[in-house]
């Protein structure tokens, strides 16, 4: 429900502001905030963590990766609407994984309708 919403907020901004750049900067400016509220709690009480060594440099393509998501969801929100960018969205993820399991030997045999 909250994907919804927020992709709805993003395609009126977008259509308002004409521009998926200024829909991703304000999904990046509210999830930043929101990030650092709710982690300023556990730094507070024990500290910065200290192991940053052991995150996988991959890891930190997460949040390049998801601007660029943003902002393509505010310009396809904006064309296609909620419910059908929804559907495509969680169609996409669901084939995905169905791949990603099949191409792991540890999760191939697994893969059924179980």
């Amino acid at each position: 429900m909250g994907v919804a919403v927020q992709q709805a907020i993003n395609g009126r901004v977008n259509k308002v502001s004409g521009s998926a750049l200024a829909t991703t900067w304000f999904n990046f400016v509210t999830g930043s905030t929101t990030l650092v509220v709710i982690g300023i709690v556990p730094v507070l009480r024990s500290g910065w963590p200290d192991t940053w060594s052991q995150v996988p440099w991959w890891a930190w393509w997460g949040g390049l990766i998801g601007v660029v998501f943003i902002a393509l969801a505010a310009w396809a929100v904006q064309h296609s609407g909620v419910l059908l960018f929804g559907l495509t969205t969680i169609t996409s993820q669901m084939l995905v994984a169905l791949v990603l399991d099949f191409v792991n030997p540890a999760t191939r045999d697994q893969v059924g309708l179980k």
